[in-house]
C-alpha cells in the first residue's frame, strides 16, 4: 500500500472463478459490486482528507472541504445502514440455516461501524467549530477515516471469503 491505491484493487474472488456466473445465477454478486464501490468511496474520502491536511489553503476552502466530507460521510453512513440491514435480514439469515451463528456474528460487526462513523463526525464537527490546531484535527480525522476504512474493508473481505463464495458456488451450481 505504498501509494494508497492498493486498497482500491482489493478483489475477491478471482475473475476466473466467476467466469460464466451471471447476476441472475448468483444475485449475491450485487453485494460484491457494492463492496467494491464502498471501498472506492472510502479510499476517495481518505485521499481528500489527506490532501486537505497537507494543504495550506485558506480557512474558507477548508470549511468547504469539511462540509463536503461531512455530506459524503452522512450519505455513506446511510448507505451502509441499508446495506447492512439487507445482509442481516436476508443473506445472513439464509446462510444461518447452513452455518450456525453467522447472522449473529456479522450483525454485531455491523453494529460496531456506527461508533466509527461517530468518531469521524466528531472530528468534522471540531474542524467546523474550532480554528485552533487545524493540522492536528485533520490528522485525527485522517486517522479515524483510516480506521473505519480498515475495519469496513476487512469486514467486507471476510464476508466475501466466507459468505458470498458460499452462495456463488453452492447456489449457482446446476
Amino acid at each position: 500500500m505504498a501509494n494508497g491505491d492498493d486498497d482500491d484493487a482489493a478483489i475477491f474472488p478471482s475473475a476466473e472463478s466467476l467466469a460464466g456466473v451471471s447476476l441472475s445465477q448468483a444475485p449475491i454478486l450485487f453485494f460484491v459490486c457494492f463492496h467494491k464501490a464502498l471501498r472506492a468511496e472510502l479510499s476517495q474520502l481518505r485521499r481528500l482528507a489527506v490532501a486537505e491536511s497537507e494543504s495550506e489553503s485558506e480557512s474558507s476552502h477548508r470549511c468547504d472541504v469539511v462540509v463536503e466530507l461531512r455530506r459524503r460521510f452522512e450519505f455513506l453512513k446511510l448507505v451502509c445502514k441499508y446495506h447492512c440491514a439487507a445482509e442481516d435480514e436476508i443473506i445472513f439469515l439464509a446462510l444461518d440455516v447452513h452455518v450456525k451463528n453467522v447472522a449473529c456474528t456479522y450483525s454485531l460487526e455491523h453494529e460496531s461501524v456506527d461508533g466509527l462513523f461517530d468518531s469521524i463526525f466528531h472530528c468534522l464537527d471540531l474542524l467546523l467549530e474550532d480554528n485552533n490546531n487545524i493540522s492536528n484535527q485533520f490528522q485525527e480525522l485522517v486517522c479515524c477515516i483510516c480506521t473505519i476504512q480498515t475495519s469496513i474493508c476487512q469486514h467486507m473481505l471476510k464476508e466475501e471469503e466466507q459468505v458470498a463464495i458460499y452462495f456463488i458456488i453452492v447456489k449457482a451450481a446446476p
